[in-house]
């Protein structure tokens, strides 16, 4: 069974434009994320998957080389269509989707979702689902699902509404698939951890000031609830 990260990253973002590229501390943001992602110790390989337009090709390519990934280029709009094409050319098994504002991810969440997938024999792990509420904070957002599961979803959902986002088909059919949520030990809802404004950016490079680039969950929960 092969697990296959894909971040989904583009250039150009209507709240925060370029923030994927805003640097941390002497790196990108979506550098920053490959390097959690990478802390991870389920994840076979990781896949940069963003638009097919010139200014992401180049920039992404450059780094995909520099953090030694690979990179998929595919629709802009249709990003269910993207992340299909993705898994399907990098033939995985079990898919991990991880988005490129999320700096602070934990990895342990990471091998905590894709364990509870295989555990439970699940066609969709998450920990963080709008539909059901969410527990964790915002920018620990980790989903994982089957490949069998993102081909039903690829072949049924027909609103370009739709497709511009992954799992909402999974998410609104547990009829037909077995979904399985990871919550933490406390509610921590409350916090806003993904990066969509300057002030959660500069959020993000303290928490990296003060915590270097070794850290977890908990470990950013006793920083804010110190300070």
């Amino acid at each position: 069974m092969k697990t296959v990260a894909i971040i989904q990253a583009r250039l150009h973002s209507a709240r925060l434009p370029y923030k994927v590229l805003m640097g941390i501390h002497g790196k990108p943001m979506v550098g920053r994320v490959i390097e959690r992602v990478k802390k991870a110790t389920l994840i076979d390989e990781i896949v940069l998957a963003t638009p097919d337009r010139l200014a992401d090709r180049v920039v992404f390519s450059n780094i995909a080389n520099d953090y030694k990934v690979k990179t998929y280029f595919g629709n802009e709009e249709d990003v269910l269509d993207r992340c299909y094409r993705t898994a399907a050319e990098f033939e995985a098994d079990i898919v991990v989707r991880i988005t490129s504002d999320c700096p602070l991810l934990d990895p342990k969440i990471i091998d905590a979702c894709i364990d509870l997938f295989v555990n439970t024999k699940s066609s969709y792990v998450t920990n963080n689902d709008n539909l059901s509420g969410r527990s964790f904070p915002t920018g620990m957002d980790v989903e994982v699902f089957s490949y069998e599961a993102l081909v039903e979803s690829w072949n049924k959902t027909i609103e370009l509404s739709e497709r511009e986002h992954v799992t909402l088909y999974i998410r609104k059919h547990p009829e037909l698939f077995r979904i399985t949520k990871l919550s933490p030990e406390h509610d921590l809802s409350q916090y806003q951890w993904s990066v969509n404004t300057a002030e959660e950016l500069e959020f993000v490079r303290w928490v990296y000031l003060r915590l270097g680039e070794n850290f977890h969950l908990e470990d950013i929960v006793k920083l804010v609830e110190d300070k």
